[in-house]
């Protein structure tokens, strides 16, 4: 009997989750990948019986060393005989050696995993420090306390938009009187991207820089959230005129 694949487990899953049989839908998965909150198979197994959707049928969008990431449509099925289940959206079951393991909602994100680069429901502190990102976020805050606008410009990119955000927290600093600190780092340096922690008095950001076409870094953008969606965002960032 041939070995089960990747791609068989992630059916037997979507065929358990479609005809909401929990214990069908637990056997392929991982203990945590079951147990888990956050992008789980277990959290999306009982979101699509609350929600009433199903997925359609898996194919393989990366294979990798014992890591398959696949996609499956998101579908809500016929209310009445004669009409067409309803496309609603996307996403990516992750398996590994052990079982299914994660959902990605990006291929970015998935892709990831499939490289190694995260683990199938990954969090920032499993990401390495990156001693360049937190010096290049360091010298940055220093320009806003220093009101050096040029420095901020030269290190800018048009996704901030045109240094609002910058001039945002200049003006905190500045007219406001609060303080900016840098926190921890967290690097995907095979990726090359990057994110820095900040707090602005006591409130944390999170710095998203990226490697850019020279070799240094670049400001990408500023969130509330530490989201490996916007760090792994492929959106390309043009580079400022100076």
């Amino acid at each position: 009997m041939p070995a089960e694949t990747p791609l068989d487990r992630a059916q037997a899953f979507i065929d358990a989750l479609n005809a909401g049989d929990e214990d069908a839908a637990m056997a392929p998965c991982t203990d945590d990948g079951w147990e888990l909150e956050g992008d789980s198979p277990g959290d999306l197994f009982e979101q699509a019986q609350r929600k009433g959707f199903q997925l359609g049928a898996g194919v393989v969008l990366a294979e990798q060393e014992g890591r398959a990431a696949i996609a499956c449509p998101v579908v809500i099925p016929p209310e009445q005989e004669g009409e067409e289940e309803r496309l609603v959206g996307s996403l990516h079951l992750l398996v590994q050696p052990s079982g299914l393991a994660g959902v990605a909602k990006t291929s970015q994100l998935a892709h990831a995993f499939v490289e190694g680069l995260l683990s199938a429901m990954p969090s920032f502190e499993e990401l390495p420090e990156s001693p360049e990102a937190s010096a290049f976020v360091t010298l940055l805050i220093q320009a806003i306390a220093d009101g050096k606008e040029q420095v901020l410009s030269d290190a800018a990119s048009a996704t901030l938009e045109n240094l609002r955000v910058l001039r945002q927290l200049t003006h905190q600093v500045e007219a406001e009187g609060r303080s900016l600190s840098v926190g921890r780092s967290y690097g995907l340096p095979q990726a090359g991207r990057f994110c820095v922690q900040i707090f602005v008095d006591e409130r944390p950001m999170y710095w998203m820089l990226q490697r850019a076409p020279g070799g240094g870094l670049q400001s990408r953008m500023l969130s509330t959230l530490p989201s490996f969606e916007r760090l792994l965002d492929p959106q390309p960032v043009t580079p400022r005129p100076v």
